[in-house]
């Protein structure tokens, strides 16, 4: 039996690119992010977020992130009392965004970027776990909020 090396290199290499770009989080220069607040000012999103922070990046048309966003509107008083402040980002419209600010808790801030693309950002959710303006932690896929103390740990590893 010959074996087609070229279509096996092929397909290795499809599988690593598919890897490489769809299923990790990509590290981000928090301070090369440009924002645009609910108030229509820009500015950095390492300047906006407090010092225990999360970053959900999310699209309005995306299923999971929905479900991570009910999950986080059902348990998100929880996360005040310990410091915790969330920042939801997206590149969909304005128009978007105002309507999810509208239906989720006050203290979660929506903010609007450019682009997740151009983040490098291809999947989604992804979150970012900040802590003193520091990446911590980051992960793909929804996040279940319910589950508190795991993600207390989170910042306290």
């Amino acid at each position: 039996m010959k074996v087609n090396y070229t279509l096996v290199f092929v397909l290795a290499a499809v599988a690593i690119f598919y890897f490489w770009r769809y299923r990790r989080v990509p590290d981000i220069a928090l301070d090369k992010v440009s924002v645009t607040l609910a108030n229509g000012s820009t500015d950095n999103l390492l300047n906006h977020c407090a010092d225990s922070s999360i970053v959900i990046c999310y699209a309005s048309w995306c299923g999971p992130c929905l479900k991570e966003l009910r999950w986080l509107k059902e348990s998100y008083s929880f996360y005040p009392e310990h410091g915790i402040h969330f920042y939801c980002l997206t590149d969909d419209s304005y128009e978007k965004v105002d309507v999810m600010r509208a239906n989720m808790p006050a203290g979660i801030e929506f903010i609007h970027v450019g682009s997740l693309k151009d983040l490098g950002i291809f999947t989604i959710p992804a979150t970012f776990f900040i802590y003193k303006k520091n990446i911590i932690d980051k992960q793909l896929d929804a996040i279940d909020w319910r589950e508190h103390q795991q993600i207390i740990n989170r910042f306290n590893s």
